[in-house]
């Protein structure tokens, strides 16, 4: 079950109104008020918008972690040199990469948050689907 009360919680530490969040947001209040009420959940798309907006990550908003700050702040790699952060997205890459693979991950980081982020849900897609 995901949970979005950190999202609310972050809301209120910053004073933010629903009405501002909106104004400075593509996020109607109509939108934040049914997530509020449990009414339906943020999109992919609206939770990296939002993370993005916090400056924290999408794992944070879902209550997956405790943190509010990403691990990394921008697209790098860590003391290990296995992961990346693309947005608010922690990717594990494998230790050696071929070039197609090296190809597709230059692809992916050049795309804007949006198309990073339906990328990452087709992806999901693929691995729940069944052969």
């Amino acid at each position: 079950m995901v949970n979005i009360d950190n999202l609310f919680k972050m809301i209120s530490e910053k004073g933010i109104t629903q009405s501002k969040l909106a104004e400075n947001t593509s996020i109607s209040t109509g939108n934040i008020s049914d997530w509020k009420r449990g009414k339906s959940m943020p999109s992919a798309v609206k939770l990296d918008e939002l993370a993005t907006y916090f400056g924290c990550s999408v794992d944070y908003l879902l209550g997956r972690t405790d943190k509010p700050t990403p691990a990394f702040n921008n697209v790098g790699n860590n003391n290990n040199g296995n992961q990346a952060i693309h947005g608010n997205v922690t990717v594990s890459q494998p230790q050696e990469t071929d070039n197609r693979d090296l190809q597709l991950l230059q692809m992916i980081q050049q795309l804007s948050p949006v198309d990073y982020a339906k990328v990452i849900l087709f992806i999901e897609e693929m691995k729940n689907k069944e052969v």
